[in-house]
């Protein structure tokens, strides 16, 4: 497989820190809140999504409109999840960094997908509170308490250019769309 470049240029600082927007539930608002949970509060599983590179980025845009096109000779060759990673996935050096990272913020990984575009990692409110800059709080909508994180998170700058985003910082689930009666 052919090595991935490495992306994760200058060294995972916890001092310097960017928020990864788009990233809290949009029921976690302060008219629900109703305050931290304790610092013990188990989080399983969260899930840190990496995102490619621009040139992956194109790269995949351009395969994806091959595997569809029947006059392509990439036409319905589908990828496996290794095939994936090893074109479009973190390489395995800065997945270590970044695992690494984790398990030093105290996390406990869980998994890493096949693909190589996300990690999942377990822990307490407290780990992802004093990790990410944000904190979990319940909140309380139409008599359902759920929790979900207060406001963005944050990584280290150094991780800007690979964090997509997170999942299970919240248990916030879809509501149904329809009824279906027989």
């Amino acid at each position: 497989p052919p090595v991935l470049a490495k992306r994760l240029a200058q060294a995972i600082d916890n001092a310097r820190v960017m928020a990864i927007e788009g990233n809290v539930h949009p029921l976690a608002q302060v008219q629900y809140d109703q305050g931290k949970v304790e610092s013990s509060f188990p989080l399983n599983p969260m899930t840190l999504v990496f995102k490619p590179d621009p040139n992956q980025q194109a790269e995949l845009d351009t395969l994806l409109k091959q595997l569809h096109d029947p006059s392509s000779r990439n036409y319905h060759k589908w990828l496996t999840p290794e095939q994936f990673g090893n074109r479009f996935g973190l390489g395995q050096d800065d997945l270590n960094r970044v695992i690494g990272w984790l398990q030093s913020q105290g996390f406990t990984i869980e998994g890493v997908a096949r693909s190589k575009s996300w990690i999942t990692f377990s822990g307490r409110a407290s780990h992802v509170e004093a990790t990410f800059k944000t904190e979990i709080h319940r909140y309380s909508t139409a008599g359902v308490t759920n929790y979900a994180n207060a406001r963005n998170p944050s990584v280290p700058v150094a991780l800007t250019d690979v964090v997509l985003g997170f999942r299970g910082f919240n248990n916030f689930r879809p509501k149904p769309r329809g009824v279906f009666r027989r």
